[in-house]
């Protein structure tokens, strides 16, 4: 249990931390602010003719740069209240399907004798005719030992979270790559094409925590996503609500040789002034690391900021595909059109992320089913005192 009287006393052993950083966040954003408008006034051959002489530059500004304001294009839409933006959210989606996934797990229970654990992978298509039919749908996987031990051939096996994260992923991105191709079989893509949403980066950079030889269990899904949405023509958004990444701050760090080691600036930061509805340009992502070992798709995710809500902007993923084929503004005025639905965040996304969820009765009585299982197969389960000490007193 809490006590609310030790929780306000270590915020206060804290308080200077606290003010120290948003004091160097608020310094070093004013410095930014003017260097991104010394970027804006560079000649953008120049620019990247500079950018070019760095492997891995962190962002490459495409050629709206030289049409856009300061790296931003503001969004001309004016509503008087929100039925007005229903309104025009409804006409902008009206046939133009949409798609999203998401997932949830029960992951294993270290004090149960016999390793098991569990996947739900939820999507949602809106096709946006006007009768109003839609598809939801569940996915149930269950892992067994074999799914989850490592260390097999040690001393020592150990049942591994990651495991079940890493099959999460898996189901999320072959459930899209299925939708995109069994779409493009049925449907023309090639004028207005769905635009598939998934929870997260494109760019995984959550992956570079795995071991090197681990990490294609990662990046294998995400080439063959790219490659599926290409070839089907069907645009695929990594929609990420709050954001640290710095590839423009790296961008800036490059051209202008400066020293952002222990700077807290990250890239929606910069752009954090944008009224609802304004993006900035689209960039290349020209991260170090991981992208390294996307093959032909190293330098083929693309990025934008996107303002969506009172907080700072949402990261968007993109193949820089969508970009040069002009589907571009396409694609954006969808997610803006979702947003509104979803009052701030995607409508497929909340509906995807709402049907995968698993509760705490969820969890219960999924043990209970487990507990029942064992007994008709004969397998003997224990639980550790621990884990009954936990029931008896919580």
């Amino acid at each position: 249990m809490l006590v609310r009287n030790k929780i306000i006393d270590a915020l206060n052993n804290k308080a200077q931390e606290f003010t120290t950083f948003e004091h160097e966040l608020n310094t070093d954003a004013l410095f930014y602010d003017k260097k991104l408008l010394e970027l804006f006034s560079t000649d953008y051959d120049i620019l990247l003719t500079s950018l070019d002489e760095f492997p891995s530059a962190g962002a490459i500004p495409s050629k709206e740069f030289l049409e856009s304001q300061n790296l931003v294009i503001k969004f001309d839409e004016d509503w008087s209240n929100h039925q007005v933006a229903r309104t025009w959210a409804y006409n902008v989606l009206l046939d133009h399907p949409t798609f999203a996934v998401d997932g949830s797990q029960i992951m294993p229970l270290k004090e149960l004798s016999l390793p098991v654990a569990a996947i739900q992978v939820a999507w949602f298509e809106n096709p946006h005719k006007p009768d109003g039919n839609y598809t939801k749908n569940t996915r149930f996987e269950i892992l067994s030992p074999n799914d989850l031990l490592m260390g097999k051939s040690g001393s020592e096996r150990q049942i591994s979270d990651q495991m079940v994260n890493l099959r999460r992923f898996q189901l999320e991105i072959e459930t899209i790559c299925n939708y995109m191709e069994n779409y493009a079989l049925k449907h023309d893509t090639s004028e207005f094409p769905p635009v598939v949403f998934l929870d997260g980066s494109i760019v995984i950079s959550f992956a570079e925590r795995w071991h090197e030889d681990q990490r294609k269990l990662f990046t294998e899904p995400i080439i063959r996503l790219l490659d599926v949405a290409k070839e089907t023509n069907i645009p695929v958004v990594g929609y990420v609500d709050t954001t640290y990444a710095c590839d423009i701050a790296v961008m800036l760090k490059y051209f202008f040789f400066l020293d952002i080691a222990h700077s807290p600036i990250h890239d929606a930061y910069l752009f954090r002034n944008l009224n609802w509805g304004d993006r900035t340009i689209f960039f290349t992502c020209a991260r170090a690391g991981l992208l390294d070992h996307f093959g032909k798709h190293k330098r083929g995710i693309g990025f934008l900021y996107l303002k969506t809500s009172q907080a700072l902007p949402a990261r968007l993923d993109i193949p820089t595909w969508v970009y040069e084929k002009g589907l571009l503004d396409y694609v954006i005025n969808i997610v803006r059109a979702e947003v509104i639905v979803g009052l701030g965040y995607p409508y497929p996304l909340a509906t995807a992320d709402a049907t995968a969820f698993i509760s705490a009765q969820d969890r219960e009585a999924f043990y209970r089913i487990f507990e029942q299982f064992a007994k008709e197969q004969e397998l003997k389960i224990h639980f550790s005192k621990k884990a009954l000490s936990k029931n008896q007193y919580r």
